[in-house]
Formats: structure tokens, sequence, C-alpha cells
């Protein structure tokens, strides 16, 4: 009777352990769905992966206490898995015809001297354009180092929360740079000519939607592109996946697509060198390059390791003359 009893027992005590982790799945499975509404529950719309594989671990030891608990873990992680898998974006078209173009977007990070790393990423690749955020006055060698093969080159260092700048091979008409919000975040831009078919690019950084307005930088960040006539191309550090509520809201507001399918770009190894880091892996895509009609991606990549938190992200497109 008493082994009964303690069995018994040892059962209710795991199905209310289990149901108080289902509780909170369910809570943080339902706040991201919040995210075009609410900056802090948006936070929560960066681990939907992880999410399904907690999900999946609770259904597995579910099964030794309780199938319809199982079940109930089993649909979460489903529901999550579809709010990761269903967002806005561009399919890759690999025999699209027209300008191509090779671009990257580099999170150098802050705090680490790594502009003999950058320097021979860009050298080794040979992007047509270059997309910088994190840039500081110390890194400005990155630039005057890469002046000879990218002549064209915008920044806005200096400026307060301002750490954005674009590199290019090809001469546009006319570029800058700013910050967006109160809070931080900042943009450069660039517009060219006709020999690109009136191209238009911004390089980006947003601040993490705990602590600032994500969605109003980008907002932002549409009013300095104003009107255009020809192809959008928006790349950079936006601290938001592509099923988040600020990337899906901008791309309801504006066209624009995040380009490729899933790229894990952050937390990089290499920042971590020389010392133990178990978690630092590519788990999440918060580096994106975001494209408009007239823009055909035919393939993205992360770049290797150059000694930051983020993988540096590549994309070859392919612009359409007639968009413009």
């Amino acid at each position: 009777m008493r082994v009964r009893l303690a069995i018994g027992g040892n059962r209710r005590l795991a199905l209310a352990l289990l149901g108080g982790v289902l509780a909170a799945l369910a809570i943080i499975t339902l706040l991201p769905w919040l995210g075009p509404y609410s900056p802090a529950a948006d936070a929560f719309s960066h681990f939907r992966l992880h999410y399904v594989v907690v999900c999946a671990v609770v259904a597995a030891l579910c099964l030794l206490v309780s199938r319809r608990i199982a079940i109930v873990a089993v649909s979460m992680a489903m529901v999550n898995f579809a709010g990761a898998a269903i967002h806005p974006r561009a399919a890759s078209t690999p025999d699209a015809r027209g300008i191509p173009l090779k671009i990257v977007t580099i999170n150098t990070l802050y705090r680490v001297d790594n502009t003999d790393a950058v320097v021979a990423l860009v050298r080794r690749e040979a992007p047509d354009i270059v997309f910088l955020q994190e840039m500081t006055r110390a890194k400005a060698g990155i630039m005057t180092r890469l002046k000879a093969d990218y002549p064209w080159q915008v920044h806005c260092i200096g400026a307060t929360n301002c750490d954005t700048a674009i590199l290019s091979r090809r001469p546009w008409r006319e570029a800058g740079g700013r910050r967006l919000g109160r809070r931080g975040g900042s943009v450069a831009w660039a517009r060219f000519g006709q020999d690109l078919a009136g191209l238009t690019v911004a390089s980006v950084h947003l601040r993490w939607p705990l602590v600032s307005d994500q969605l109003g930088q980008l907002r932002e960040v549409k009013d300095v592109l104003g009107s255009v006539a020809g192809p959008v191309v928006v790349a950079g550090d936006l601290n938001a996946t592509a099923w988040s509520g600020v990337v899906r809201v901008f791309s309801a507001e504006t066209g624009m697509r995040p380009a490729g399918g899933f790229v894990p770009t952050w937390p990089a190894r290499g920042f971590k060198s020389g010392r133990t880091c178990p978690l630092c892996f590519p788990q999440l895509q918060i580096d994106h390059v975001l494209v408009s009609r007239g823009v055909e991606v035919v393939a993205t990549r992360p770049g290797a390791d150059v000694s930051s938190d983020h993988l540096p992200l590549f994309a070859e497109i392919v612009l359409d003359p007639a968009s413009r």
C-alpha cells in the first residue's frame, strides 16, 4: 500500500511539474503573436525554434506519465514551428537574369580589434557592396585599407549612437547616414544611377526590442529612403528574426522580403576565442538582407568567422533593369 501511495504521489508531482512547465511554454508561445503591438512581447519571438526543442523534450517526458499532456506539448511544438516557418521571404531564383551583384553585411562587434579579419574576408570574397554595423573610430581602418578597392564610402561614425557604413565598388549619386530613434539604431544609405537600375541600399543597425522601438526605427528607415523609383536593398543587424512582429509588419508596409531561407548568424564562436562557450554557435538569424520587387535572390550563405559575435551574411542578387 505504501509503495502504491509513493508511486501515486510521485506521479502527481511529476504531472504538476510538467503542467507548470507547459503553462509557462503556453504563455511564451502565445506572446510572440502580440509582437506587432508590443516590443516586449516581440522579444520572445526570436526563440521560436528553441521552444520547439523544449516542447519536444517535454512531450517525450510526458509520455511516461500522461499521453494527454504529451499531445498538448507536441501541439505547442507545432505552433511554434509554424510561427517560425510562416513568414514573408523572397524565394531564391538561381536562373535570374539582369544585373548581378554580390553583397555582404557584417556586424563587426564594438569591443574587438578584428580589422585584419574583416579586411581579409572582404578582399577574399570581393563583394560589390559591403554593409557594416557596429563601426567605431577604432575600426575606421577597415574603410581606409579598403579604400582603393571600394572608393565609394559613407558612414556616420562619430555621431551619437551611429555606427553604420556602406562601401561600394560602383559609384553612387548620393549617400548619407543618421541615427534612428532616441535610444540607438542607425542607418547609412546610398542611391545609385541607371547602371544599377536606380538601386537604393541601406545599412541598418537596430537596438534590441526590450530597450527600443524597433518598428519605429525601421519606419524611420522607410522615411529616409523616401519614395524610391528603383529596387531597394536593406541589409544589416536587425536584432530580430525574420518571423518577428517587427519584420512582418515592415514587410507588409513596404513589400520588402527577407532574402533566401534561414541562415543562422548569431552567436558566432570567434569573439569567445580562447574561452569556454558551449552555447556559442549560430542559432538565430538576426542579420538580414531585405529586398524589394525588382531584386531577385540567387543565393544566401554565411561568411567566415571574423572574430565578431555575428557571422557575415552574403547574398547574390540580380537587379531587374525593367523594375525602374
